[in-house]
């Protein structure tokens, strides 16, 4: 009656990642395992980025304008400050805001069709150079923080994956409709 063999326990299956193309099968089936999610911010997100890529732009002009008149100035206009290490501070702050506001404006171009989620990553951790800048510090570990929050949801990163995969942007909303 009583079998003394012990029954075999079912072998635990790991959860599916996007390196073994679940996500590609499920989508190309147009089944949807993942809901909606955050897939809806992204496009908030991309915009985000190109108007504060825009600003730190300006920023940077402003800054290197002002470095260059200072170096110009006379040196009793200075008022016995240095007025090349005035100049030099400005000139390294317009740089660093300025390739920092280029890196933005690229990522947010890409991230708005769902294309190169690492590169929105990169921007927004590279981005918080310019809070030393004292002008972006606010909207810049606000957003930093947003989108982080957002670019490692599961079903954003199924969104970038179809983006990478040639998608376009309505086929992925259509992929992930409102209310999913």
């Amino acid at each position: 009656m009583n079998d003394p063999t012990p029954q075999p326990q079912p072998q635990p299956q790991p959860p599916p990642s996007l390196a073994d193309g679940y996500f590609r099968e499920q989508f190309a089936r147009r089944e949807q395992p993942l809901g909606r999610g955050l897939v809806g911010h992204v496009p908030i997100i991309a915009s985000l980025m190109l108007v504060l890529g825009f600003c730190e732009l300006l920023m940077a002009l402003f800054c290197l304008f002002f470095a260059v008149v200072v170096f110009a100035l006379p040196p009793e206009a200075s008022g016995g400050a240095n007025a090349s290490l005035i100049s030099a501070f400005y000139g390294i702050f317009g740089l660093a805001a300025g390739s920092v506001g280029l890196f933005r404006l690229l990522a947010g171009y890409f991230n708005l069709t769902y294309r190169k989620r690492g590169l929105g990553i990169a921007s927004l951790a590279v981005g918080l150079i310019t809070v030393f800048t004292g002008f972006c510090a606010p909207t810049s570990i606000a957003l930093a923080v947003y989108g982080l929050v957002v670019y490692f949801n599961d079903s954003v990163i199924g969104a970038f994956a179809l983006g990478d995969a040639g998608k376009k942007r309505p086929e992925i909303d259509a992929a992930f409709p409102p209310g999913t």
